[in-house]
């Protein structure tokens, strides 16, 4: 059958996953997406069973107790100090896009936001004034004003950039624009948001609610309808839009009769010794040909001293027999073990965990491919795998071994989401760094 060039083009791209490849992981976690099989936020505080918001299923809590949740949306500290910087691997092929950063200034002078060698804004000088740098082949190093700022209150910027015109935004309304040359300049070199590790003043003080970078222009309309809804409390972003986002996950929020309610931030901790929970049976998960766990976690316990002390997160399995599992390794570390036809395979990372504090952990695995993510950024070596899953009977259990009593995680565990697919599924480009073929019989 003759298909025509647009169909052909629609069917590459609709079966390439190039979509994929072009935005950040956490972004496609937190996108909508058929092979979402379950999604417990957690946030019941009450009660012995929680509910999924995908199957409306309810987990049975065994012993674990309600805790303060994760607030993966509370504004964060923008100074020196802080030193915070997001990576930026695609930052060398992005063409059109844009830029928002929601943030209040309590004083001091600098960037709000720099990605050296291409822009930053807003950039604060001790008067008052506001200016952005852009920088092109065409035009070299540019500095645009954008007026000035007389307050320390939380304001929307907004820089978008399509066929070489620059625009700039505040609080949804354009306070300057610029016509290039050539088109801006590109490279993989950091987001850096309240310092610019040397490039002028950074006295900065002052706290962000959001930075997001889209993989695409927005109009005028559309800045303002979401600086409008980012002023009253509301987030409606469709995560398949974004290639980079801080916080991962932006302010949790659920719509029913017509108003805004924020969900209670509750999550569920687990003692180390006796508590657990059990999910309901999912038969889609029971053979499924690519997996992705994640959860947000605020462990206790990061330096087990031998293999009992390593807290499993979540299994379904048995050992070394069945199933999968992501557990707490040595030194800090991260583990997940998938076990087929063909043997037991492994992936880890040491010192990628941090004590008392709210992290996102994952990993995915798509039939070919074992991977590990912390925050949203891959860790440690993947692990090519063969066979098929040697799927367990058994429910999915959270803190602590699916088949027995044992390897009890201590710490909180809260917004679990299990995917019937392997989420950014693509080959490291490095393979012959990235990727191991050994089979091990257990992480240690």
């Amino acid at each position: 059958t003759f298909l025509s060039p647009v169909i052909f083009f629609l069917i590459v791209f609709l079966f390439s996953g190039s979509w994929v490849t072009a935005q950040h992981w956490h972004a496609q976690y937190e996108a909508p997406s058929r092979f979402l099989q379950a999604h417990f936020p957690l946030n019941e505080g009450e009660g012995t069973s929680a509910r999924d918001h995908v199957s409306r299923k309810a987990l049975t809590i065994s012993g674990a107790a309600w805790a303060p949740g994760c607030e993966p949306g509370k504004p964060f500290a923008l100074s020196k100090e802080q030193k915070t910087k997001l990576a930026d691997e695609k930052g060398d092929s992005r063409e059109d896009f844009s830029v928002l950063l929601r943030a209040r200034v309590e004083g001091g002078a600098g960037y709000l936001l720099l990605k050296k060698g291409v822009l930053g804004f807003p950039n604060i000088q001790a008067n008052g004034n506001i200016n952005a740098y852009l920088a092109s082949s065409g035009d070299g190093s540019l500095s645009i004003p954008l007026g000035k700022l007389n307050d320390s209150d939380f304001h929307c910027w907004v820089l978008t950039v399509k066929n070489q015109k620059a625009t700039f935004y505040m609080d949804g309304r354009q306070v300057a624009d610029r016509a290039l040359k050539a088109p801006l300049a590109k490279n993989k070199n950091p987001f850096l948001l309240g310092h610019s590790e040397g490039w002028g003043a950074e006295t900065i003080v002052g706290e962000a609610s959001l930075f997001r970078v889209y993989n695409h222009c927005l109009d005028a309309e559309k800045v303002l309808q979401i600086t409008e809804k980012l002023s009253s409390g509301q987030d409606d972003a469709d995560y398949r839009e974004i290639d980079l986002q801080l916080p991962l996950t932006a302010k949790k929020q659920f719509v029913s009769d017509d108003r805004s309610y924020e969900e209670r931030p509750h999550s569920l901790f687990f003692d180390g010794e006796n508590s657990y929970a059990t999910l309901p049976d999912y038969p889609a998960l029971r053979e499924p040909s690519g997996l992705t766990v994640g959860a947000w976690i605020k462990p206790d316990h990061i330096m087990p001293k031998k293999l009992e002390e390593q807290g499993y997160i979540a299994e379904q399995g048995s050992g070394r027999d069945s199933g999968w599992r992501i557990n707490t390794y040595y030194d800090g570390g991260l583990a997940a073990a998938i076990i087929t036809d063909k043997g037991v395979y492994n992936a880890s990372a040491a010192a990628v965990l941090r004590e008392g504090a709210w992290q996102h952990v994952a990993f995915t695995w798509n039939g070919k491919i074992l991977r590990l993510y912390v925050n949203g950024a891959a860790v440690g070596p993947a692990t090519l795998t063969e066979g098929k899953l040697k799927s367990h009977p058994g429910r999915i259990t959270l803190g602590k071994a699916a088949d027995r009593l044992g390897q009890h995680y201590k710490g909180c565990i809260d917004e679990v989401k299990i995917f019937s697919a392997g989420l950014g599924d693509t080959m490291p480009e490095n393979i012959g760094a990235e990727v191991s073929v050994q089979a091990k019989e257990d992480p240690s």
